[in-house]
């Protein structure tokens, strides 16, 4: 199980799945009273959930400026190049034993290619600082459901807690 040391051993193992739990994904009850008929649609549910969609309707002039904002590219006059030092350093602090994401590449691997290509990776870092642009394909991330404790037999999806996996 967990320690007070480290509390989230247990919910990184479950969500890499080196720990196999027996506890099946369950129907679920809908806001409307109704159950989920079926694995697609209590996912479905779930995913709506935790993760709704971005609804523009009924939002104010404030989130409507942030969203314009948004659009414009990001550049500050204290924006520098990163250099292979810097990369490399950060590359080297990520955690080896973190799960990977949805492409399956750890950290270990992310360093094997920048010391391969140190060029190439610094430069496809600063390119992307300087656009202002990051590939949505690295911001996906892969939801793992995890039943909270004490919570095994309710048919809400409140029961859950949702670990997001991001690509390193």
């Amino acid at each position: 199980m967990t320690s007070s040391t480290n509390p989230w051993n247990a919910v990184y193992k479950i969500a890499t799945g080196k720990v196999k739990g027996n506890v099946p994904i369950t129907t679920l009850q809908k806001p409307d009273g109704t159950l989920t008929s079926d694995l697609r649609e209590t996912m479905g549910y779930m995913l709506d959930y935790f993760a709704p969609a971005d609804d523009k309707h009924g939002e104010t002039n404030h989130h409507k400026h942030i969203r314009a904002r948004l659009k414009e590219p990001i550049q500050t006059r204290d924006d520098r190049d990163f250099t292979n030092e810097e990369i490399k350093l950060t590359i080297e602090s990520l955690d080896h034993k973190k799960a990977p994401g949805e492409y399956g590449i750890t950290s270990d691997i992310l360093l094997r290619a920048f010391i391969t290509l140190p060029k190439f990776t610094t430069s496809l870092f600063n390119g992307c600082l300087r656009n202002g642009c990051f590939k949505e394909r690295w911001k996906r991330a892969k939801i793992v459901p995890i039943i909270k404790y004490g919570n095994e037999n309710s048919s809400q999806v409140s029961k859950y807690r949702p670990i997001s996996l991001i690509n390193t």
